[in-house]
């Protein structure tokens, strides 16, 4: 998938997580379940390669970059597609060590800048 495609389809997710009835799990008995929606958008995520495999993301997670970059705002609007991905792995793949890890990204607004951002460099590329 070419940079533009993927950005356009990352950034698609935009409407879902802004739609009302939208849920992104719930926790129960045994813990937080992700909604089908949710894991539509983490299986794509995989997919399209936004989740790295060889990158120490609990390393980069400590490093001054990471920090300024857990503020949404920042994110909208000076993340690179590289440090999207960066992101997304760390979200995605936190989410296997603390329960509703990704729930707290899309609560505090992270996960919501991220898709705007790749939106952005998308209709940057298309213009230049």
């Amino acid at each position: 998938m070419r940079n533009r495609e993927r950005l356009q389809a990352l950034g698609k997710f935009e409407a879902l997580f802004r739609s009302p009835w939208f849920k992104f799990g719930e926790w129960d008995k045994i813990g937080f379940r992700r909604s089908d929606d949710t894991e539509k958008f983490v299986r794509h995520c995989y997919d399209s390669g936004w989740v790295q495999g060889e990158f120490d993301w609990s390393a980069w997670m400590a490093t001054d970059e990471a920090q300024e970059l857990r503020d949404p705002d920042n994110i909208r609007n000076r993340a690179s597609e590289e440090q999207l991905e960066k992101l997304l792995t760390v979200a995605i793949r936190q989410d296997r060590f603390v329960e509703g890890g990704l729930l707290s990204w899309f609560e505090n607004g992270q996960l919501l800048a991220i898709i705007q951002r790749a939106d952005k460099l998308r209709a940057v590329d298309m213009i230049s």
